[in-house]
């Protein structure tokens, strides 16, 4: 068990402070020295300012004109007890030089409490505050790494090994978070990119034509099944903006198309450009039979929904 003592200062009959102490003589003297003392911390106080400013104490009245009195003795476990009991005193009293009234809860559950208040106003201020000195935290920043690179990467490379676990987590949600958000992000910067650098990418491709397409060919081999199913799958989802696009092309390239049609027909062989004919033919002959077959089977759904029809009408008569 512990013991400490909560005591007020005093100006006359006015209440300016309520503080707490194991040790009154100590706690008198360092009032005295830091009321007066420009390079001490706590100078600005908000109850020393009221001392010199306010009531006008110089330093060589201080003890005449000051008064620290005792209010209770305080026996406690644990330190959330004690500040509890000067947080108390505080707001009865209502003084008006107490800057921070202390928090009577674990240091560690105030500090979320104050976080978790505070959030928006402090990232906002962090933003405000990044914005106006950004070249210098950048400068430093660097400055820093490069200094102490080794001992960062070895830090690193520990948090990551020991935590790896939440970090998948972590990223994991945040990758859902944002999904909708960095895919178009990507797609702009692709679109963008791929402006800028039209003639380098062109003549890349051209550079590396063979080995590219000696890739693909490999590629397609390897995932020859999926790549259908995901196909028919998209055509399926895409059917009609597929064709209206289809449809646009065609009627922008005609000529294009054409063009390249008579070019590939003048190199094939008499016996191929049977074959392809043949295959045409075979094309709309089944497309044609497909709809016989459906304008047949439209007809006989409408012929049997007659007959239901009829059938029902005779029963009612019927009876």
């Amino acid at each position: 068990m512990k013991s400490g003592i909560i005591y007020k200062l005093m100006i006359g009959n006015d209440i300016l402070y309520v503080g707490k102490t194991e040790d009154m003589a100590k706690r008198i003297g360092s009032h005295k020295s830091t009321c007066y003392n420009v390079n001490a911390k706590g100078y600005n106080y908000k109850i020393y300012k009221i001392i010199r400013g306010k009531y006008r104490v110089e330093k060589h009245k201080f003890d005449d004109s000051i008064k620290i009195v005792c209010i209770e003795n305080v026996e406690y476990i644990d330190d959330h007890e004690y500040r509890g009991r000067e947080q108390w005193w505080i707001l009865f009293l209502k003084t008006s030089g107490n800057k921070n009234i202390p928090f009577a809860k674990p240091s560690g559950e105030y500090k979320k409490e104050h976080y978790q208040k505070h959030k928006e106003e402090n990232r906002e201020k962090k933003k405000e505050h990044y914005q106006k000195h950004k070249e210098e935290i950048n400068r430093k920043k660097r400055e820093y790494r490069g200094k102490n690179k080794e001992g960062i990467n070895i830090k690193a490379n520990e948090y990551r090994k020991k935590n790896r676990e939440k970090i998948k987590e972590y990223d994991r949600k945040c990758y859902q978070k944002n999904k909708e958000k960095n895919k178009e992000k990507n797609k702009e910067y692709s679109r963008e990119y791929r402006e800028k650098n039209r003639e380098a990418l062109k003549q890349k491709r051209n550079e590396n034509k063979e080995e590219l397409n000696q890739k693909k060919r490999e590629y397609y081999q390897k995932n020859k099944e999926e790549i259908r199913i995901k196909d028919r799958e998209y055509y399926q989802k895409n059917k009609e903006e597929i064709r209206i696009k289809d449809r646009k092309y065609r009627e922008k390239n005609i000529e294009k198309i054409r063009e390249r049609k008579r070019a590939k027909s003048q190199n094939l062989s008499q016996d191929e450009r049977e074959a392809i004919n043949i295959k045409k033919r075979e094309k709309y002959r089944a497309k044609k039979m497909a709809k016989g077959i459906l304008y047949f089977d439209n007809l006989m759904n409408d012929y049997d929904s007659l007959n239901n029809e009829q059938d029902e009408i005779n029963e009612k008569n019927f009876k």
